[in-house]
Formats: structure tokens, sequence, C-alpha cells
């Protein structure tokens, strides 16, 4: 899967870049932002018509992201940073007839993990009203900043579970033996890029504009996607490489088959 993301610089890349990108770089789906889709929509396209063209082109969204949620205390209210409001991220997926979304959960530092659970699982509850299920992203910064957080934080919704993006789950400290330990049936996305040795700084910044292809820093994604599987996990891999001196350098059909041709070894 080809995270559409990957191929952007500034705002969204247009729905027919990243299917023509997707099918250069041989992918079976793509993910996208919320907001590609609201563009899309905006500007007159019928969404069965979009769902005519991702099917005529091959292709499955793998999931949509990313909704936010607030936990605890002191919410500022929607919208939390430049993602769609989760209504959106909702709308977006029952028109591209995906069935997953994914997650982020926002709030003080001290916010206790049922209190996570439950913005969590009040998240999660809207999104099965529409027939979907919710992916809790973990990363550093936020409610969740690893997979134990998340498992616990997801535990109690129905429809829940965990996406690990490699990125998040190698700076935030959670191992290959956590992950082959997880419940597998429980990570429902897999997010896949690399990056240096030392955790990059600014932390947000490097992970938006400055991750690296596999393979080509020193994470052993080998290694990563080997304890998934053990775990039981089979969901696909979705390479999603944030970098904004690749995506100018390359443009996005490039790009897509460079990813590709990185991430082909690991899914096997």
């Amino acid at each position: 899967m080809l995270a559409a993301g990957t191929l952007t610089v500034e705002g969204d890349v247009p729905l027919a870049t990243a299917v023509e990108a997707a099918v250069a770089g041989g992918f079976a789906g793509i993910s996208l932002w919320a907001s590609t889709y609201l563009a899309e929509v905006a500007a007159g396209a019928e969404p069965a018509a979009l769902r005519g063209a991702l099917a005529e082109a091959g292709l499955v969204v793998d999931h949509v992201e990313a909704a936010i949620a607030w936990a605890g205390p002191g919410d500022p209210g929607a919208p939390y940073a430049e993602e769609a409001v989760a209504e959106q991220v909702m709308a977006a997926a029952v028109g591209l007839g995906c069935p997953l979304i994914t997650a982020l959960l926002f709030g003080p530092r001290d916010v206790g993990t049922d209190q996570a659970a439950e913005a969590f699982s009040s998240l999660a509850a809207r999104a099965a009203e529409h027939g979907l299920a919710t992916a809790l992203e973990f990363a550093p910064g936020s409610v969740a900043p690893d997979l134990a957080t998340a498992l616990a934080v997801t535990g109690a919704a129905p429809t829940g579970g965990v996406l690990v993006d490699t990125f998040h789950a190698r700076y935030g400290g959670t191992t290959t033996a956590d992950l082959a330990a997880a419940p597998g049936d429980r990570i429902l996305a897999v997010q896949v890029s690399d990056g240096p040795t030392e955790r990059p700084r600014p932390y947000a910044e490097a992970t938006r504009h400055r991750r690296l292809v596999p393979g080509e820093g020193t994470a052993d994604l080998a290694a990563t996607v080997a304890a998934l599987r053990q775990a039981g996990c089979r969901v696909p891999l979705t390479v999603e490489v944030f970098s904004d001196q690749l995506a100018v350098e390359l443009g996005p059909v490039a790009f897509a088959r460079r990813v590709a041709a990185a991430v082909r070894p690991l899914a096997g």
C-alpha cells in the first residue's frame, strides 16, 4: 500500500495523481488523508465516481487518516491540528468505501489511561455507527506514546485496534519483542519508513518532513515485520515516507516506484 501523503510536500496531491503513482509503483492500494477526498467532493466529484476510478485502477483504500480526539480535561475543541475533524474523516472513509479510519489522541501530559480509553471508545463508537473500525496510532508526544499504552487504551472498544508506524515505534521505545508479543488481531494497520540511528530533532518536524526510504536508514525493518507476522498480524504494509526533499526531486511517479522497490522485499 502507498500512503498518498508520501507524495506530498504542501497540501494534498490530487486523487488522480495518487492513483497514477500507486499504479506505476505496482501497489495494490493506497491510504489517504480525509482532506484529499474532501477537496475532490468540494470540486464537484461524486463519491461513486471516485470509488469507480479507484476500482478501475485496481486499487483499494486501506485506511483514511486521521481523526483526532481529546482525552482528559481542558479540551480546546476541534480542529486540534491540520487534520480534518473526526466526522469528516468518517465521511471520507464511507464515501471511498474504506472500512478503517486512523486516530490520534491529544490531551494533557498527565492524562490517565482510563480517560484516554474513554475518549478513544467514544470516537470508535461514533465510527462504528458508520460501519468503520478505528486504529489508534501511537506516537511520542501523544497521549498514547507506545504500543503498550495504545493496547491498553483501545482494549475496551470492540471495533478498535492499533496502527503501528515503524517510525514512531522505534523512536518511542517499542521494541521488536513488544511487537512479537502483541495480539496480532488488534493491529489493524502498519506504516513503514526508515530513519537515522538517533531520534531526529525536532521530532514533530522530522516525522512529517524528514523520514527515510526503507533500507536507507538504520532501522531493522525486516526484524520489525517478522515480529509483526510472528504476532499474527497479517495486514498489508503501507509505505509512508514523508520526505520533502525526495518528493520534490523525484515527483510522484518516480517516488512511488522508489519506495515500492524498497518495501517489496519486506512484504514478501
